[in-house]
């Protein structure tokens, strides 16, 4: 038997937490450019709430071509949200 009967917290749902709990230190570096956790929660879920907005939703495929970027990151977790 359990010791909780909650499940444990998704990974869209952690880095939500660490936006809230970390705001603007750095969640993404890439060279020069970085991104702080709440800019990351933010641009995530705009992504993710303009896929839902035209229909893509769980259970859809997405195809993503891009190079390695703090947008790439950006989108990959829109997506997953």
């Amino acid at each position: 038997m359990a010791a909780f009967d909650t499940k444990p917290p998704l990974l869209p749902e952690i880095l939500a937490l660490h936006g809230k709990w970390k705001g603007d230190k750095s969640a993404l570096v890439c060279g020069e450019e970085r991104l702080s956790w709440q800019a990351f929660d933010t641009a995530t879920n705009r992504l993710a709430h303009g896929l839902n907005a035209k229909g893509i939703g769980r259970g859809t495929m997405v195809g993503v071509v891009m190079t390695n970027s703090i947008e790439m990151v950006l989108t990959l977790v829109g997506i997953l949200k």
